[in-house]
């Protein structure tokens, strides 16, 4: 890593992982101040300065990528990939985010791929580093989780203004929102 900036800690993968296959040890949740943000784990080698084959496991960090503007960049990603329109027809579907085809992600020569934490399972993300494939492992909890990792995924693949401008208006849109008077209760359906 000499000469190169550190973007975040690159952690052994077993100190990244608990006994459950989905879940890092290190558990945000728990810290209900969230006086800190979370960390991203970076497993395998470093990512090269300005990746050019970039894997995406996770349907929101793929479409980070496109508003980032890497659609050349992103050679595969999984069939739950749905937006922006028109990519899951022109780049390779590596399998599902808990699915993952290890031999399929390897045989595109990625130099960078994106998982997350919750949506990714352990065997083939810890794969992918032992096979020396850089993988961000995000975390996102939050809405500035959501702003950390986006910005991360800015300076990982040289997009950091992009992803600064973008960061920050959506920041001052959610800024912009009315506050309730007290709190609301609401439920969020994912899928069907």
């Amino acid at each position: 890593m000499a000469g190169r900036s550190t973007l975040c800690p690159y952690r052994d993968y077993g100190d990244a992982w608990d006994g459950d296959t989905r879940l890092l040890r290190r558990d945000i949740r728990a810290d209900t101040n969230r006086t800190r943000m979370p960390e991203p784990v970076w497993i395998g080698p470093p990512p090269p300065a300005r990746p050019r084959r970039i894997v995406s496991l996770v349907p929101s960090l793929t479409e980070a990528l496109a508003a980032l503007g890497l659609d050349d960049e992103t050679v595969g990603l999984t069939r739950f990939c749905v937006h922006p329109a028109g990519w899951k027809q022109r780049k390779t579907i590596v399998g599902g985010t808990k699915t993952v085809d290890v031999a399929r992600v390897l045989g595109l020569r990625p130099d960078l791929v994106v998982a997350n934490r919750e949506e990714n399972e352990r065997a083939p993300v810890e794969a992918l580093a032992a096979a020396g494939v850089p993988v961000y492992v995000s975390d996102i909890a939050t809405v500035d989780d959501a702003l950390a990792a986006l910005r991360d995924l800015g300076r990982s693949t040289g997009r950091e203004a992009e992803a600064e401008r973008l960061a920050s208006d959506l920041a001052a849109r959610f800024a912009a929102l009315p506050q309730p008077a007290a709190p609301v209760r609401a439920v969020y359906l994912i899928w069907r």
